[in-house]
């Protein structure tokens, strides 16, 4: 059942990471009394904030996209599937798996619900998308962005230098901590301080390991600047890395695509929670 399995894993994981990177510990810039402003940190400060803007103005607005995808489970087992994916902006995420030109299976995800299919075992998931997100404050486009590769705010695609936005340097890279309202949760951008590309999403969870997401092959799209390589590790029950990788070349942007989902008549339906449970058996 790998290939079921691998977009059900790859979606608990990216869903855990954007759901509980809602807060970030409110991190602003400190303020200082007049008697100790340092000149330099100011300059620093609006340097950084002016690379931020630059960043989020190279995101541009999109409707719909289709192009190829890879998906690879490197831990706790190793296998690989190839399909393809069709997102509707803050609306879906349709992925299908497929074997030697068929589909084999297919995952679909928006606000409300999570659908999944396994042909070959006849299987079929209809869940509340929540039991994926564990209730957390998430949507779709949240998820479509830590996909894409695109830094943003929850429930917001703009980033820029605004209110509760902390903008730090770290030498070779430069942080973003957007600020957020969920205890116990903080969640980062750390971005190349030479090309200003996305290298690292780090998602914080107070009384677990932390959650990231690595970034490779950032590239130029129609829609800007996107990440043509995913890689989310977490420490769950154990230990979980899973990548994606896009083929950005052969993307379609705006065509209008609506993909669908409907129940599979003569399959079997199952519980989303039994379905992970049986993965984390066979790790």
């Amino acid at each position: 059942m790998k290939q079921i399995y691998i977009i059900i894993c790859l979606c608990a994981v990216v869903a855990m990471s954007s759901c509980r990177s809602s807060k970030s510990a409110t991190t602003t810039p400190s303020t200082t009394s007049s008697s100790n402003v340092n000149i330099e940190e100011i300059h620093s400060n609006i340097m950084l904030s002016s690379k931020l803007d630059s960043v989020g103005a190279l995101y541009h607005s999109w409707n719909d996209v289709e192009l190829p995808v890879d998906l690879e489970l490197i831990s706790p087992n190793e296998f690989s599937v190839s399909g393809r994916a069709t997102m509707v902006k803050d609306k879906s995420i349709y992925i299908s798996i497929r074997v030697f030109g068929f589909e084999a299976a297919n995952i679909y995800i928006n606000n409300d619900s999570i659908h999944a299919t396994y042909k070959m075992g006849k299987i079929y998931i209809a869940d509340d998308v929540r039991k994926l997100l564990k209730g957390y404050p998430v949507n779709v486009g949240d998820l479509q962005n830590i996909l894409l590769g695109r830094a943003f705010i929850l429930g917001d695609d703009t980033i820029k230098s605004a209110n509760g936005i902390s903008v730090l340097s770290k030498g070779s890279t430069w942080e973003v901590t957007p600020k957020c309202e969920i205890d116990g949760v903080k969640y980062y951008f750390t971005f190349n301080s030479i090309d200003d590309s996305l290298k690292l999403l780090t998602v914080l969870i107070k009384g677990a390991n932390p959650v990231l997401c690595n970034y490779n092959n950032i590239a130029d799209s129609e829609i800007g600047k996107v990440a043509e390589e995913l890689t989310i590790s977490a420490n769950l029950k154990q230990q979980l890395k899973a990548s994606l990788k896009w083929n950005i070349k052969k993307a379609k942007w705006n065509t209008g695509a609506t993909p669908k989902w409907k129940a599979p008549k003569g399959y079997k339906r199952v519980n989303i929670e039994d379905l992970l449970n049986a993965f984390n058996q066979k790790g």
